[in-house]
């Protein structure tokens, strides 16, 4: 039992791991949104591993934050047999899912259930995200993959589902909407088969930083609560917060051993609060998390304060490793 729970942890760190990695691989397709690109994904992605991981990846959505409002949400998992491998940009698909996910909760504002699944079909493997929810008119969904379409009204930006419209051209594929009133909602992406072969790699040596007392600020909860899931499987001690105002009264009153902060923020930015934290302590370490690592400018980091840099996409070894590296300077 102990090997197989050490297996699962690994899994459910490498699994969270590439959900954070993927961050600035969002930004660039936003950059992308309005451009056309000719290259194809090189990777290979298994289909059938990525709904599994998918499924763990949303598991504070659909379980924990649904039950603390009341709701009961029971995610389903059916993986096809055969060959499930296509090739893509596990980022990508991995994005397009969430969305589906995500929209699919959203339909179930009195619980309900989530069917993730794929199947082998003649040279193609579909992989669709069907929910027991309330459905959609037949005028909302002729218009969901439209860019900057929503019924979310200030919640929703409307570049959900049109930018899984565009992953799925982008990776040769389809995309198919069923719905109806109170009948819930099917969506299926349809990819190119492939026999390509998928690379593991996943750095179980990774885990040799010392334990640390963590204050980690950032204005995206699901980041938050990723990277702190990272490190606390680590063995490290996190205090997370979305507000950088409160994170820093907080820190004022606690010690920690590092600070870890999101660069682009509001109304302080990563900047900012590695400012404050140097005047409260000069000799606790800094760590900005940032997708513009290469192009920020040396004074402005000396000038900060800031200690390390960690930019995005980042694998779990290398957010290790600056641990160890800027404790042990202490």
């Amino acid at each position: 039992m102990a090997a197989n729970g050490n297996k699962e942890l690994l899994y459910s760190i490498d699994s969270i791991n590439k959900f954070v990695s993927s961050g600035s691989g969002t930004i660039k397709r936003l950059q992308d949104f309005s451009r056309q690109r000719d290259k194809s994904p090189e990777g290979f992605v298994d289909l059938n591993e990525t709904i599994r991981e998918i499924s763990e990846i949303t598991r504070p959505r659909w379980k924990d934050e649904a039950e603390k409002r009341g709701r009961v949400i029971n995610l389903l998992i059916n993986r096809g047999e055969g060959n499930t491998i296509v090739q893509g940009d596990w980022g990508e698909i991995q994005e397009a899912l969430l969305n589906l996910i995500y929209n699919a909760i959203d339909a179930l504002p009195e619980g309900g259930r989530i069917t993730l699944s794929t199947d082998t079909l003649e040279g193609e493997v579909k992989v669709t995200v069907a929910d027991s929810g309330i459905g959609m008119a037949p005028e909302v969904r002729e218009r969901v993959l439209e860019p900057f379409f929503t019924t979310k009204a200030e919640r929703g930006t409307g570049l959900g589902l049109s930018m899984v419209y565009g992953t799925m051209e982008r990776h040769r594929g389809r995309i198919t909407v069923e719905s109806a009133i109170g009948g819930g909602t099917q969506v299926s992406l349809f990819f190119p088969i492939s026999e390509g072969r998928v690379k593991k790699e996943i750095s179980e040596e990774a885990i040799s930083a010392p334990p640390s007392n963590i204050l980690l600020i950032d204005d995206e909860e699901d980041i938050v609560e990723t990277l702190a899931k990272i490190l606390s499987k680590s063995g490290h001690h996190v205090k997370g917060f979305t507000d950088p105002v409160k994170g820093i009264e907080y820190f004022e009153n606690q010690k920690f051993d590092l600070v870890f902060t999101d660069l682009g923020m509001s109304p302080m930015t990563g900047w900012d609060v590695c400012k404050r934290v140097k005047e409260m302590r000069p000799e606790t370490p800094v760590v900005l998390i940032t997708g513009w690592g290469d192009d920020l400018d040396d004074d402005k980091i000396n000038e900060s304060g800031v200690d390390e840099i960690l930019s995005k996409p980042f694998e779990r070894a290398s957010i290790l490793s600056i641990i160890a590296e800027v404790t042990q300077r202490k």
